[in-house]
């Protein structure tokens, strides 16, 4: 009796593409996928909520209170010496970079468990603190953008200052500057305003990029 040849082997079915792309959706389908992922886990998103709310959130809070605190009770109405003022500066840019990192982890953890929410995937609460290791690469981002922004507004302020307001000095009202410069900004600002919205709209998903592509480097992820 000849030999059976076994049976072909069934190839495993691939996993469910994400259905929405740039060309064919609309925002009724984006809607109905994201109410989905969701719904499905609604318990993991609620929890993550609540820790970004008592850890992003309420810890940097307490920390700057305590410290205004202590900061008045040192101070009173006396001027502050130049030591506590240092250990002020320190202590406020301590918090600051604090602040920022637990910005960084909670924002790409929540972009991690959107991601694959939408993908169909289970969500647990352990996704939001996946992203540890991109701290550096979202605080480069910010630093990146800040200066951006800087080399883009700072030449706006300085031509509208040289050409409205000119020569100050220590002894000058600063509502006698506001006055000057404040028309010509706001005019300043819609002229420019498409092209800040551009710009904008360009790096709004900038984060997203470093949560999906775990090869992405901070600059890459915004060009």
């Amino acid at each position: 009796m000849p030999p059976q040849e076994p049976a072909p082997i069934e190839p495993r079915p691939a996993d469910p593409a994400f259905p929405l792309t740039r060309d064919d959706f609309n925002l009724s389908d984006l809607l109905s996928r994201a109410s989905e992922a969701w719904s499905r886990d609604l318990g993991a998103w609620v929890l993550a909520m609540l820790l970004y709310w008592i850890i992003g959130l309420g810890i940097p809070m307490v920390l700057g209170g305590i410290w205004g605190v202590f900061g008045a009770l040192q101070g009173g109405d006396a001027q502050p010496s130049a030591t506590f003022a240092a250990v002020d500066v320190v202590v406020q840019v301590v918090v600051q970079v604090f602040q920022l990192v637990l910005t960084a982890i909670f924002t790409l953890g929540m972009w991690a468990m959107a991601l694959r929410g939408l993908h169909g995937e289970q969500v647990r609460v352990g996704v939001l603190f996946s992203q540890m290791s991109k701290i550096w690469k979202y605080i480069a981002q910010t630093i990146v953008i800040g200066l951006a922004a800087v080399l883009i507004i700072a030449p706006v302020l300085l031509i509208v200052f040289l050409a409205f307001v000119g020569h100050v000095d220590r002894s000058t009202p600063m509502q006698e500057i506001f006055e000057s410069a404040g028309q010509p900004l706001g005019i300043a600002g819609l002229v420019l305003a498409p092209l800040y919205v551009y710009i904008t709209a360009g790096i709004a998903f900038i984060q997203t990029e470093l949560a999906f592509k775990d090869d992405a480097g901070p600059v890459e992820a915004i060009l």
